[in-house]
Parts: C-alpha cells; structure tokens; sequence
C-alpha cells in the first residue's frame, strides 16, 4: 500500500469519525510520536512501565527511553544505533537469552526494526514532521502504516483521569545532582504519583554508605529502593530511617545484620523487605514486628529460623516470610483438591485398552525416578526455555547429564547432595521480581509440592540409577 493511499484512507476515517485533529494529515505528525512511539507502545508497554518498570526501564516517554534502564546503558544513542541497548536487544535473535520483547510478546516486524535503526542513527530527531523527516523509500510504507495505527493503551492507564503530579524544581535538581554524580538510577513512579524508584543495581560493586548517605534530600520521596549487591552496611541505612513512605526495600546480598534493621523501625508503609543471603538472625526479624504494613520478607540463607519466623508472623498476622520453598511461614495451606470419584463397577470395560498417559506409564516401580517424577516437572516448566531445541543462557534441562552441568553463567544446575548449592533451587526460590528467578513470571510454574520434590530428590544424591520402587519419597510428597 503505498503513501497516498494510506493517507487517503486517513482523510476518509477522519471525516467518517471526526477525528480531524490527528488523522487528518498522518504523514504532519512528529516522527517519533507517529512513527517510532508506536513501536514501543504496541510492543514494550506491558513491562516498562512506571507501574511496572521491568529491568528500571520505563519506555512511556522519550527521556526516560534515552536514559535506559538498570543495564546501565542509555537506552537510545542518537546517531549510533549500535550503541542503543533498546535496538540492540531488539535485533538480537528471537531464541537470544537477551532478545527484547520476550519470545512469548507480540513482536516488531523486520521493516519496523529497520525503521527504528534509521532514525536513530539519522540523529534521532523527535520533533521532525513524517514527511520531511527523509525516510528511506523502502520504509515509508511501515512509517505509514504507524502513523494511522491506532495503539490501544495497556489496561494500567484505563483508569480515571487523575490530575498529574510533579515533582518540585528542588527534588527535580537533586535528583540530576545524585544520578549525574554516582551514576544511579532515580525515576518517579508515575505522572500520578511523586514518590521514586531508586536502584544501583549498574553501580554496585561501588555503591557504599557515603554514596547512599546523598541519597538524604530526596529521604521522603522515596518509594521503591534496591540495595541489592551493593557495599551498603549496617551504619548506611541510617539515611533510611527518614525513608516515611518507603514501600519496598531490596537488601539482599548486603552486609546488612540485624544492627541495621534498627534504622527500618519507624517505616509504616514498609510492604515489601528482601534479606535474601544476608547475616540477619531471629532477633532481626523481631525488630521488624512493629511494621505492620509488612505483607513479604524474604529471608532465605540468612540465619534466621523457622521459630524466629513463626514469631515474626504471630506479631503481624499479615506478612508472609520466605526461608526457602520448603519454610514458607504464613501462606495460607493449599486445600488438596479431591480426587475424581471412581467409575461405576457396572461401567463395561473397553475392549481395547486405552493408552495409557504419559504420567501413569512414568510410575512404572522399574522405571527411572529421574524419568518418572522429575523431567515431567522440568519438561512443564522448564523445556520451552532449556529444552532439546533452545538452551538460554547455555543451560539445557532434557537430560539429567546437561541438567548437573547447568549454564554459562549460572553454575552448576543440580549439585548432588547439596540442593542449596543447585543453581536450578536457589533460582527457584528467588522472589519473582528478582530478575534471575526462574521460570519466568509469564511461564508455567512449579507447585510447591514439585518444588520440594526436586529438593528431596537433590538431597537424596540425584541417582540417575535410583528406581521408582526403591525411592524412600516422604509420604507428603507422593
């Protein structure tokens, strides 16, 4: 269809519906607005958002896409679309373990892509008209094709109007002093909404208390903050104490002990707290027993116990606190569903025998406990991924051999014996925002029975040669 036509088609629509404003002239409107946003918004509003910035992206405006995210690379480089993380995990392959949008999301076209590299590295002009922007011949088509592409908005923003929210010229400079300076990144949640996202996720081999320490002007604006792997200790969360409407703390491979959680206590609106792989004990989590916001803490590989739980959950009935998959304190017992109710004994059998599902032929006393009661779990949950046909990261899940070698960067996936050394556990019980958990929040997930299983089986030395009818499974998990 070419440029004419679509304009036409516009013309028509606009007189058909009185939309005048916008699809009068199509081809007048600003590029990036017309042309470029529609990508993103078709494409990457589902997950970076300031609802929801996946990764510290939010892709709504372009100042915050040029900016980028916790990669710690900007976003768009105008004039060199190589250097853009956005294009460059865009043109990754689909099967790439870094490919943007995810496998399973509505992907851009190869014509949108292409069109995307031209016009950042043609200067990534915003403002320039549709038409005098020089757009190659063989792209104006897809330019046109956005330019009267209606995009829905994601279900977040079909909210009633609410009058936007900003923040003061003062924070405004703090924030450009603080980001400029320690190379942080600080984000207001939404236009509604002036409280801040804050992460040193990109910096945190060198993020300390002195970093954090500045950090104070914008005390009160905070909301959402992650510490995660960062030098921060025990004396830097004293900034935190001023913290009045935090919501979410990440802590989790800090130095941080119960000493710090001194400085949490005055932090009513505190709802989320992650202490994952820190040295925090029972006596830190009983500091935390007057937040009665406090609905998570995830407390796996602390020192913490179970008792000090159960007495951390007795004082605030509300807050779930995680010690692993299997000592999760507070989550309300799963109610077993009953089993269907058996044939009647009148019923005549088939003449031909059914074939029997996959499942009822794996519990065979002679077959493989591997084959019988993992790989069912691993194929539902973890093959799509980590199969015979796609090993992200490197790491394939098919075959128990591949299954104990595990990926490049994760180590080993099954550690006989030792299920908290597995990396396949220790991503399993990662909370689900924590980008390294698996699966994916979008993907199949394990039950908690599965999960404890696989532990078991871990623990009970992962035998390949280990039999149905000799596997000692806790009633429990049968």
């Amino acid at each position: 269809m070419n440029h004419s036509r679509l304009a036409s088609i516009a013309l028509l629509t606009a007189a058909l519906t009185g939309d005048s404003l916008r699809a009068a002239a199509p081809d007048e409107q600003p590029i990036f607005a017309g042309v470029i946003n529609k990508i993103f918004e078709s494409k990457c509003l589902s997950c970076h958002t300031a609802e929801k910035p996946k990764g510290g992206l939010v892709m709504t405006t372009l100042e915050s896409i040029t900016k980028g995210g916790e990669s710690g690379k900007a976003g768009i480089v105008p004039g060199n679309a190589a250097e853009s993380w956005v294009y460059g995990v865009m043109a990754l392959p689909i099967d790439h373990d870094d490919h943007k949008p995810p496998s399973n999301k509505p992907q851009h076209t190869e014509k949108e892509l292409a069109l995307l590299k031209w016009w950042i590295d043609a200067g990534a002009n915003a403002a320039a008209p549709i038409k005098d922007a020089g757009i190659p011949a063989d792209l104006m088509p897809t330019a046109m094709e956005l330019a009267v592409l209606k995009v829905e908005a994601p279900a977040a923003a079909a909210r009633p109007l609410i009058t936007p929210k900003d923040l003061d010229q003062a924070t405004k400079d703090s924030i450009a002093a603080i980001t400029g300076a320690l190379g942080v990144t600080i984000l207001q949640l939404s236009q509604s909404d002036t409280g801040l996202m804050f992460t040193a996720v990109n910096v945190a081999d060198k993020f300390d208390d002195a970093a954090l320490a500045q950090l104070a002007p914008l005390a009160t604006h905070l909301s959402d903050v992650n510490l995660g792997r960062t030098k921060v200790t025990d004396a830097g969360l004293a900034t935190l104490a001023a913290a009045t409407n935090l919501q979410r703390l990440r802590l989790e491979n800090t130095a941080v002990t119960d000493a710090g959680l001194d400085q949490l206590k005055g932090l009513e609106k505190l709802e989320y707290l992650n202490l994952f792989n820190t040295a925090v004990t029972d006596a830190g989590l009983e500091k935390l027993s007057s937040l009665k916001g406090l609905r998570r803490v995830y407390a796996w590989e602390t020192k913490a116990t179970k008792e000090g739980a159960e007495k951390l959950h007795a004082a605030n009935p509300n807050v779930i606190i995680n010690l692993g998959w299997d000592a999760e304190i507070g989550r309300p017992a799963i109610t077993p569903v009953a089993a269907p109710a058996p044939a009647p004994a009148s019923e005549p059998a088939p003449t031909t025998p059914a074939a029997e599902p996959a499942a009822t032929a794996a519990a065979d006393p002679e077959a493989s406990f591997f084959t019988a009661r993992i790989a069912p779990v691993l194929e539902r949950t973890c093959y799509s991924c980590h199969g015979a046909e796609k090993k992200k990261g490197g790491f394939q899940a098919h075959t128990l051999e591949l299954l104990v070698k595990g990926g490049k960067d994760s180590g080993a996936g099954i550690v006989p014996g030792k299920p908290d050394e597995s990396s396949i556990i220790k991503r399993l019980a990662l909370p689900k925002d924590n980008d390294e958990s698996m699966p994916p929040e979008d993907k199949p997930q394990p039950t908690e029975k599965e999960v404890a299983l696989l532990k078991w089986w871990i623990t009970a030395g992962a035998d390949a040669a280990l039999k149905v009818k000799d596997a000692q499974v806790p009633a429990e998990l049968n």
